[in-house]
């Protein structure tokens, strides 16, 4: 099911004073977090909304400014708090689907049409996302996210894929 709130960051510390937060954005890039215009903080089912007043690329980190957040005394608060976004605000490209939209779908070959499982989670790693497959068996396999295994993904479809021979023995 897809989600109205995408989790795209953590907030690492504060930074300063006058209430800035040090965040790890998940987002693809940098600029894509400093796009986003409000961020949401869940609280219990709700997500309460905060409205961004400033972002500056600090290293591989972010720094932000959200409004009502002044000081030291209201930012600690918002230490080791995730972060997240109203998906229409997350600017993504025509034929792109969101990672955590293919959590649950169906793995399936794209020749033989053989469904070897589910998309479990999705990890990172330096060389590629890595989608872990959760088989019928209740095995994991772990999946390069890279164009000789991945056909294509959908985001109702789920993953079709050319595996390796003895990939999922």
């Amino acid at each position: 099911m897809k989600q109205k709130h995408l989790l795209c960051g953590k907030v690492i510390n504060t930074h300063g004073v006058r209430g800035a937060l040090k965040v790890e954005h998940y987002c693809d890039s940098s600029d894509v977090f400093a796009a986003i215009k409000t961020l949401y903080l869940k609280k219990g089912e709700n997500f309460l909304p905060y409205t961004v007043r400033r972002t500056v690329r600090f290293g591989r980190m972010m720094l932000l400014e959200l409004e009502g957040i002044d000081s030291l005394d209201t930012a600690i608060d918002f230490k080791n708090r995730e972060l997240f976004a109203s998906r229409e605000d997350i600017p993504i490209d025509e034929n792109a689907v969101f990672l955590s939209d293919l959590i649950g779908l169906p793995v399936t070959d794209a020749d033989t049409g053989r469904v070897y499982g589910r998309v479990a989670d999705v990890q990172e790693s330096p060389a590629a996302n890595l989608f872990v497959i959760k088989t019928e068996d209740g095995s994991e396999v772990l999946l390069p996210d890279v164009p000789a295994f991945i056909h294509s993904a959908d985001a109702e479809k789920g993953l079709l894929i050319t595996p390796i021979e003895g990939f999922f023995s």
